[in-house]
């Protein structure tokens, strides 16, 4: 519904804003083709924890729920963790220098995978193991979107495992 010109001089006086709307295409478009990553920022977050998790999953309250039980069943919470959208997973990938001391990195959904390792890579073909990548630095395990274990429940086991994988790999490196 459009308003006048008399409606939004009227909400103006009474100082309720007037939003516009735009096509959320646009929104969505600039949001991923322009992201701006803060370097320094994300280095010194990546600093103070052992732990990066990238999820692929816009967390839903529901998502992030089930990504609160997934660390806990290695003991860890979401304060113990790193969170790192997509681009910030590309810009630490194009920076091996940043990652100063061994970590563990989960990642979540083939889209995580995809940018850390290259774009052939699936879920399927990387899970199970341990890989190390930014020479070494990054012990990293992947596994499921949380889209998809809420999906396909059947998979919680396998991310469970994976989870495990995570913590005896951060054991090892101790």
């Amino acid at each position: 519904m459009m308003l006048d010109s008399r409606q939004v001089s009227l909400l103006t006086e009474m100082g309720i804003p007037v939003w516009e709307l735009r096509p959320s295409t646009e929104i969505v478009t600039e949001a991923i083709e322009h992201p701006v990553v803060d370097i320094a920022g994300l280095l010194d977050r990546v600093a103070q924890s052992d732990w990066l998790i990238c999820c692929e999953d816009v967390l839903t309250p529901v998502a992030h729920r089930l990504l609160q039980a997934m660390l806990s069943t290695i003991g860890l919470s979401l304060a113990d963790v790193c969170l790192l959208s997509l681009t910030e997973l590309g810009k630490l990938v194009e920076r091996p220098e940043g990652v100063s001391q061994q970590k563990v990195m989960i990642l979540l959904g083939e889209q995580a995978v995809k940018q850390a390792f290259d774009d052939s890579a699936t879920v399927l073909n990387y899970r199970n193991e341990a890989h190390a990548i930014l020479r070494a630095k990054l012990i990293t395990v992947v596994s499921f979107s949380l889209e998809n274990l809420l999906q396909s429940p059947e998979n919680k086991v396998l991310a469970w495992q994976d989870m495990l994988l995570a913590k005896n790999s951060q054991q090892q490196q101790l």
